[in-house]
């Protein structure tokens, strides 16, 4: 899990890690939507998940933060 921002940590894990599913969080919208083009651009997009969630910032917080 990371916090999505443009998508950059979650498409170099999802290319790293080719058998593997990643999930990317943030609580703002547009992040999202540029972390999904950056996977769909990379060719990882059936690898990764971005969602917008108002908790994930609780989550962030939970888990230390993100890379």
């Amino acid at each position: 899990m990371s916090a999505a921002g443009r998508g950059a940590s979650t498409v170099l894990m999802a290319k790293a890690f080719p058998n593997s599913h990643f999930i990317g969080f943030d609580y703002h919208s547009p992040p999202i939507e540029r972390a999904r083009a950056a996977a769909k651009e990379a060719g990882v997009a059936g690898k990764t998940r971005n969602h917008a969630d108002y908790q994930a910032k609780r989550i962030q917080s939970h888990y230390g933060g993100a890379a």
